[in-house]
């Protein structure tokens, strides 16, 4: 793809050690459709593990750069990837993310449609060969459905699918507070709250959320996760903006996944993954909350 001009869409993907993921990632885009003008950058974020040379053997049809910095965290890499970009539209996805073929057509659409809407939600889903994929589609679906707004905006931004324009957050500073090493999404959700705004659904551009991990290691990254995502939330609390579901509405998701597992006839077992990695992220927030309230005395 010959550039001339600034690409439309930058997509912005930070691998920490990941490689193997990132390379299916990278021909998901090389797969696309009628794509608009884009580039791809990609931040290592001071991986042990160097560039392998399958990747740089690989014959793409579009710009590619590669930006190495010291491991400094996901909120770093990302603002050091949209700093190198140039792209009116900055796309974030990860290196276990597949776009789907049409994806970048259609949110080109969405983008020229909604003019004034600077903030889009991509469409999330699962890889439902194995039970962990089935497991990551069930709470997915769930999320989206219940955040979804009748205006076809969404109370959820999820950087493994999320493209911001240029204009404004980008314009005003680093995208991602660097000090919050989880939910970095959901606090620049709360930003765009604050601002009068929500991100867009584009439910036509999929993005598939590629995850391969075993079980144990599965369940204790929603523990860990729960716990390091606590600073983000204070935050969020502290400004008095309200994000996180309420009880009631947990309840109510749990019970839509548990219908939907039952429906696709997956059993039990992809529910109960769910179950156990929401009530162990639970507890990991709990944990923060009662360390932080220790310090505080």
């Amino acid at each position: 793809m010959s550039i001339t001009e600034p690409p439309l869409i930058s997509a912005v993907i930070c691998v920490f050690n990941d490689w193997v993921a990132l390379e299916n990632c990278l021909k998901s885009f090389a797969l696309q459709k009628s794509p608009p003008s884009f580039e791809v950058v990609v931040v290592d974020d001071g991986s042990q593990l160097s560039l392998p040379d399958s990747l740089n053997r690989l014959d793409l049809p579009y710009p590619i750069r590669f930006i190495r910095q010291d491991h400094a965290g996901t909120s770093a890499a990302r603002n050091t990837g949209t700093r190198g970009s140039i792209g009116s539209v900055v796309l974030f996805t990860d290196a276990d993310c597949i776009l789907d073929g049409d994806c970048l057509h259609n949110l080109s659409i969405e983008l020229a449609e909604h003019q004034n809407a600077n903030c889009f939600q991509l469409h999330l889903v699962g890889d439902c060969s194995h039970v962990i994929g089935k497991a990551e589609q069930l709470h997915l679906a769930t999320i989206q459905n219940y955040k979804l707004e009748p205006s076809g905006q969404i109370r959820y931004l999820n950087t493994s699918g999320a493209a911001i324009r240029r204009s404004k957050p980008v314009s005003y500073g680093p995208v991602f507070e660097i000090r919050a090493l989880r939910a970095q999404d959901t606090l620049l959700l709360s930003t765009l709250i604050g601002m009068g705004e929500l991100p867009r659904f584009v439910s036509s551009a999929s993005v598939l959320h590629d995850v391969r991990l075993p079980i144990p290691k599965y369940l204790w990254k929603g523990f860990w996760t729960g716990y390091v995502e606590g600073w983000a939330y204070e935050i969020i609390k502290s400004n008095g903006v309200r994000v996180r579901s309420t009880g009631s509405e947990r309840l109510q998701m749990l019970f839509s996944m548990w219908r939907q597992s039952r429906l696709l006839s997956w059993g039990v077992f992809p529910f109960l993954i769910v179950v156990i990695h929401q009530v162990l992220s639970f507890l990991g927030s709990l944990i923060y909350g009662c360390i932080k309230g220790s310090q505080s005395v």
